[in-house]
């Protein structure tokens, strides 16, 4: 139980991170073109 409270925000965290530079690629994408 106590494992999965703290994976739990560790993977929100991640896909949040992942979330971020995928925006970022994507702005600098149509900033470039």
């Amino acid at each position: 139980m106590s494992t999965l409270l703290i994976r739990l925000p560790l993977t929100s965290l991640t896909s949040l991170h992942a979330l971020c530079t995928l925006m970022a690629i994507l702005l600098a994408f149509t900033l470039k073109s």
